[in-house]
């Protein structure tokens, strides 16, 4: 089996095209896939007014909420449904990131069949019209046992917008092979395309948020490869 992990922020619309997509995938590939989401505090439109008002899709989908909000908190989202897998295998993504169901089966045998213990994999992706884009530096198939060797996401830089790189060096540093999964693609969704596909509440690269105003995190950059340390640092809940 294999759970998809997301972490959810106010993106109503975009969660209800997950649904659309997810009941539409076949019963026998149903049967291998769970959903955990982790709901980040979101103050207007939080996952589980969603999931409640919604069909079921035919598989599990847990539910967890992060009861303060942190700007930029993703990693420590996914750090919480990291801790809440009960499969050997995540995919780890963001909400913006629809799993097709053209995609499931060759992602679930992979999975199963081809993948290694000590490597973690980046899929291919596709924008929502079709056209091919570079891989998400922050999507990932993970064991989840690899993804607890090396500690986790590093909640230092909660509250900062770019970590993905760090994680990434880390992995690598902690003895995991990076490798690149061809025959597998999410589809991305813009704000063209759905209003609310992404985090708008916070600046990104071109704020006060971005990493490179904090010289603890650049010195951590900077710094050889190392073991994330307390993950899970905040109140959190279990809402489904």
């Amino acid at each position: 089996m294999i759970t998809l992990v997301m972490p959810y922020y106010d993106n109503e619309a975009m969660l209800q095209r997950h649904l659309r997509e997810w009941v539409t995938y076949r019963d026998s590939d149903k049967m291998q896939l769970r959903v955990i989401i982790v709901d980040d505090a979101s103050p207007n439109k939080p996952a589980v007014n969603v999931l409640m008002n919604s069909q079921h899709v035919g598989f599990p989908i847990e539910l967890f909420r992060v009861l303060t909000n942190i700007p930029w908190n993703q990693d420590g989202a996914r750090n919480l449904a990291m801790q809440q897998c009960r499969t050997d295998w995540a995919l780890m993504t963001d909400m913006d990131h629809v799993l097709l169901r053209d995609q499931v089966r060759d992602l679930i045998e992979f999975a199963h069949v081809v993948a290694k213990p000590g490597s973690y994999y980046m899929l291919a992706r596709r924008k929502a019209d079709g056209q091919w884009h570079h891989p998400h530096p922050n999507t990932f198939l993970f064991k989840v046992s690899d993804f607890w060797s090396m500690g986790g996401y590093d909640e230092d830089f909660a509250g900062a917008y770019g970590s993905d790189g760090n994680f990434r060096r880390c992995a690598r540093g902690a003895g995991l092979t990076e490798r690149h999964l061809h025959s597998v693609n999410l589809t991305l969704f813009g704000t063209e395309d759905i209003e609310d596909a992404n985090t708008k509440d916070w600046g990104r690269k071109d704020s006060g948020y971005h990493r490179s105003n904090f010289p603890a995190l650049e010195a951590k950059r900077r710094s050889p490869p190392y073991r994330a340390k307390d993950p899970v640092r905040f109140k959190w809940e279990k809402i489904l």
